[in-house]
């Protein structure tokens, strides 16, 4: 079900067997997947159904130290997340992105690029594509197109993948994609308008 915080009584508990903070497309992924054991679950969001809630949305002010983005216009608050503008570009990571790079500090995974190849084929349902992608060589072949002339030593290109619109899905965004899912789910209580402020034991 999907419900609003503010019509319980301050005093409300509420039971589950596992919280999802975030109803964007990881929390909704991952709310998915762990009510699938018929665990309950609740999924709790700062936002609403839809955006209209700038104090809400406020709440993502802040400095970032690092690449110089938006806080505020680069994500957003209400059901489905950051997907209500993210227009379903997808790609997989590449085998350098794995690779450790003496002059990256840290850089290099523990394990290599295939072990994620399951994982990627979920995701990609879950995003709405109806099969797997092809390789890029394959997709530009079936285009009957090409890449333009590059230096492939110093630059590595890749495609980008578009979330189909297919008929009853929006994969691209997954508040409109998935409400009904979340709505109807007996396993998947999710609470809007509820802010996480805190761990307590």
């Amino acid at each position: 079900m999907i419900r609003d915080l503010r019509e319980y009584s301050p005093d409300t508990t509420v039971q589950a067997d596992i919280c999802v903070i975030g109803a964007g497309a990881a929390g909704i992924t991952l709310a998915r997947e762990l009510a699938s054991g018929n665990r309950q679950i609740c999924l709790v969001d700062g936002g609403g159904l839809d955006y209209g809630f700038p104090d809400s949305q406020e709440l993502y002010q802040g400095e970032s130290v690092g690449a110089p983005v938006s806080l505020i216009g680069g994500r957003l608050r209400f059901l489905g997340g950051s997907t209500n503008h993210w227009g379903g570009r997808c790609a997989p990571l590449q085998e350098i992105d794995f690779r450790r790079r003496e002059w990256i500090a840290h850089s290099g995974w523990p394990f290599d690029r295939r072990e994620l190849d399951p994982y990627y084929a979920r995701a990609r349902v879950m995003a709405g594509f109806p099969s797997n992608w092809l390789s890029d060589p394959a997709t530009l072949a079936a285009l009957n197109d090409s890449l333009p002339a590059i230096d492939t030593a110093r630059i590595l290109p890749f495609l980008w993948h578009y979330t189909p619109a297919t008929p009853g899905f929006a994969g691209w965004n997954w508040g409109k994609a998935y409400k009904s899912v979340l709505q109807d789910s007996p396993h998947i209580n999710t609470l809007l308008h509820a802010n996480f402020t805190a761990f307590s034991t």
